[in-house]
């Protein structure tokens, strides 16, 4: 298959409500993003590989909730560029659970194109996106539908340790933005706690937390103010 059928093959992929924002010819990496909701946005990404006999993608899947990035990328000075949507930092505010992920890349289920392609083998590539989509990645957007559900079914029952496996990426500010919001009781105890934690390992000498500290600090600082309610 050539380069130029596997681009087209891809910029047609479609999913009602999502925006497919076209292949990276790079490495033919593909966006699409759902932007209906006012609230949040949702993102798949599909990345694509190779073996001898089929072309296959691997998903990701996450949900922006909008105020978390807004706040985290104002108090962190990032600026969004609305003609690259799908490179918003700090934008998956929570993704897919592993066992979701590990699921819907399986051999057996992961979408696959067959080197000897036909016109039944794209339209059974387009259709297994669509199976996923309806059973895997709708399900998750239905139990996580507003971040008042992210707060009580994460931070309020997992342990701060597994927030990550949740929420990537700059997982704590995330977290406690969340927290602010949704005026979690245990907000002050956590931050607290936390905040001496860091204290106590950049004076036993690990200095690489300094750099972090800072940043804590001008989280801590902004959430103190209002502010951040302009962007509920």
């Amino acid at each position: 298959m050539t380069k130029e059928r596997l681009k087209t093959i891809i910029d047609q992929i479609s999913i009602e409500g999502f925006e497919n924002f076209g292949s990276d010819e790079d490495d033919f990496s593909c966006y699409l993003i759902n932007r209906n909701d006012s609230h949040k946005w949702l993102k798949i990404e599909l990345t694509f590989g190779k073996n001898i006999k089929e072309t296959y993608a691997s998903i990701r899947f996450d949900i922006n909730f909008l105020a978390v990035t807004r706040i985290l990328n104002k108090i962190m000075e990032i600026e969004y560029r609305p003609e690259y949507p799908y490179w918003w930092k700090n934008a998956d505010t929570i993704n897919i659970e592993n066992e979701i992920f590990y699921t819907i890349n399986e051999e057996r289920i992961r979408p696959v194109l067959k080197n000897t392609i036909t016109s039944q083998d794209v339209d059974a590539f387009y259709k297994q996106i669509q199976f996923i989509y309806d059973q895997y990645l709708q399900t998750f957007i239905d139990k996580y539908p507003d971040l008042k559900t992210v707060n009580n079914e994460i931070i309020e029952k997992k342990s701060s340790d597994e927030w990550c496996n949740f929420i990537p990426g700059e997982t704590i500010f995330k977290c406690l933005i969340i927290m602010k919001i949704c005026e979690n009781k245990q907000y002050y105890e956590f931050l607290n706690d936390y905040k001496s934690n860091i204290e106590n390992a950049i004076s036993n000498g690990n200095s690489r937390y300094i750099a972090y500290y800072n940043q804590l600090i001008k989280v801590i600082e902004y959430l103190k103010t209002d502010d951040y309610k302009q962007f509920l």
